[in-house]
């Protein structure tokens, strides 16, 4: 009887079965063989990557799996990263500039996004398209048509995983809520209200260094825009339209999956907000 299941027979098992490609359900190395290592590429190796890429460097030995493609449009992330993966593993990782390429390569089996949000429906499809277990960043899309097509993707694709990270969920809190919540011990749950104190001028990034010829701007526009490269477009993306619906991508996103989860609901039946841009007066839309 064989004791050992190859990388690719566990990952279509874990397809099928709805597992996520995270720390806590990742086979162990002594599952998937010791020559049989998950190859995984990173796309987007900004800021945010910076923890991700941290964080499944620590599984390399007991989940067997390493980084060998670094994906980047700007070319300062694209060199710190690659520095970093060498120093890891002591060879240097392939370099692409353009992430469908990073898709098409057939000696890797799975991807980190780690991009803009406005980047990763389409990214996160095209990665489910090409057959590449993924992780990406929340949140999966920022207009209702792309987190369709992506829906529609990821379920003609079962045998392909797909997590997006909603940190809530990786937060023993929130599940010790949701287990109190569920014992009816408050009765029936009719309205949730969630606030978030923060005071200060989010989203700002530094310019410095930023230039025209080291940035793919066409990529990164990705459509959704055709005008001049502006360096403050690119690195403070968060406080633009169309690049971003602001606090309902970047911050409602985890509230609301928060009262989703510990209310096992699937939809609000109503939900309200206010806001505007009151105090801080530096051009933001």
């Amino acid at each position: 009887m064989r004791n050992e299941i190859t990388r690719r027979e566990f990952l279509a098992a874990a397809g099928a079965a709805g597992i996520a490609l995270t720390s806590g359900v990742l086979a162990p190395a002594r599952v998937l063989g010791a020559n049989d290592r998950l190859r995984v590429g990173l796309i987007g190796v900004g800021e945010r990557m910076g923890s991700l890429m941290n964080e499944f460097h620590g599984l390399k030995d007991s989940h067997n799996c390493e980084l060998v493609a670094v994906c980047d449009i700007w070319k300062p992330n694209r060199e710190k990263a690659v520095a970093k993966v060498k120093e890891w593993y002591g060879v240097e990782p392939k370099v692409y500039g353009n992430y469908e390429e990073m898709l098409a390569a057939k000696d890797i089996d799975g991807v980190i996004i780690g991009t803009a949000d406005f980047h990763h429906a389409t990214m996160l499809r095209k990665a489910i398209l090409a057959g590449k277990h993924t992780y990406c960043e929340k949140p999966t899309a920022n207009t209702l048509d792309d987190a369709n097509a992506l829906i529609a993707a990821a379920e003609a694709h079962p045998n392909v995983v797909v997590q997006v990270g909603t940190q809530r969920r990786s937060e023993g809190n929130y599940y010790a809520a949701a287990d109190f919540l569920n014992t009816g011990a408050l009765g029936t749950i009719s309205r949730v209200n969630i606030s978030w104190n923060y005071f200060g001028a989010r989203w700002i990034r530094s310019l410095d260094g930023v230039k025209a010829e080291d940035v793919d701007w066409k990529q990164f526009q990705m459509g959704r825009d055709h005008r001049p490269f502006d360096a403050r477009l690119f690195r403070q993306w968060r406080l633009f339209r169309p690049f971003s619906t602001g606090i309902p991508c970047q911050w409602l996103s985890h509230m609301i999956d928060a009262a989703h989860m510990v209310t096992c609901s699937k939809y609000p039946a109503s939900c309200g907000a206010m806001g505007g841009t009151y105090e801080v007066k530096d051009g933001r839309e």
